[in-house]
């Protein structure tokens, strides 16, 4: 089994999650996090042990298609940092399966394990943001997209 994390000043990913498409005209209630303001200098290194990441709430990512019997345990937790002059994520994604070969900036990372970061200036309009994307290579791709 494979342990990743990934630590980032300024890169923000987020792993790609669907709801099922059960749900029909229910109303979803869009989620929110808040971010702490980290108390002392963040060493980015992708290790999550740095004590600065324990006063941050970790966002727990649910797989509900993982058959735990046949494929074994998967997870993925994020938190989230800021200082004066960064936002820092980091993920831990524990998974046996993790595999990644793009190694350019800006390459295809989204066809391959990755983690990913979607954020927006504005919270009424989700149809404009920011995309951060990075492999286990430590490979990113970022971007900004418009409704």
């Amino acid at each position: 089994m494979k342990t990743v994390a990934i630590g980032l000043a300024l890169i923000i990913a987020s792993t790609r999650y669907t709801l099922a498409e059960g749900l029909g005209d229910t109303a979803l209630e869009v989620p929110t996090y808040e971010v702490v303001r980290a108390t002392g200098p963040i060493i980015v290194d992708g290790r999550p042990d740095d004590p600065s990441w324990a006063q941050a709430d970790p966002i727990e990512f649910i797989f509900p298609w993982n058959d735990v019997e046949q494929e074994g345990a998967q997870s993925t937790v994020a938190r989230l940092l800021w200082d004066e002059e960064h936002l820092y994520a980091i993920y831990e994604c524990i998974d046996p399966y993790l595999d990644s070969e793009v190694t350019e900036h800006d390459g295809a990372v989204y066809k391959e394990d990755a983690v990913e970061l979607f954020a927006t200036p504005n919270p009424d309009d989700l149809s404009a943001y920011f995309g951060y994307e990075m492999n286990i290579k430590g490979t990113l791709l970022d971007y900004i997209a418009f409704g």
